[in-house]
């Protein structure tokens, strides 16, 4: 039977549907202690403690623009969070002012995978 697409055996490259291949595993952890590195030097106490949560960041997009998806350990970490929503904000608040960009959105997410903070601006 003929594959519906020529081209990959009937699957579609990821690339072609997301625009970039996902960052590595490393890379994604590295701009994680990034992010923390500069919150330590620069952050508010609410922000410090935030970003102690977090665990990956992948960039899609090129340069200082597109999108960023924050992974963390919210409602799942070693200890309990006080305020789920409020340390997701302080998080996405933190990586805007790191990135200093004037375009892109992050999206910050839970230790399961859900949605946090969505499509927030920096």
């Amino acid at each position: 039977m003929p594959s519906a697409c020529p081209v990959g055996g009937g699957r579609v490259d990821y690339r072609l549907r997301h625009g970039s291949y996902p960052a590595p595993r490393t890379q994604s952890r590295k701009n994680a202690e990034e992010l923390r590195d500069w919150v330590r030097r620069h952050g508010d106490a609410r922000q410090k403690e935030a970003v102690g949560r977090v665990r990956r960041i992948i960039r899609a997009g090129d340069g200082e623009s597109g999108d960023a998806y924050v992974s963390t350990d919210i409602n799942g970490g070693t200890t309990p969070v006080r305020d789920p929503l409020a340390t997701a904000g302080a998080v996405a608040e933190a990586f805007a002012a790191w990135k200093g960009a004037e375009q892109g959105r992050v999206a910050v997410y839970d230790v399961f995978g859900n949605p946090m903070i969505t499509a927030r601006a920096f």
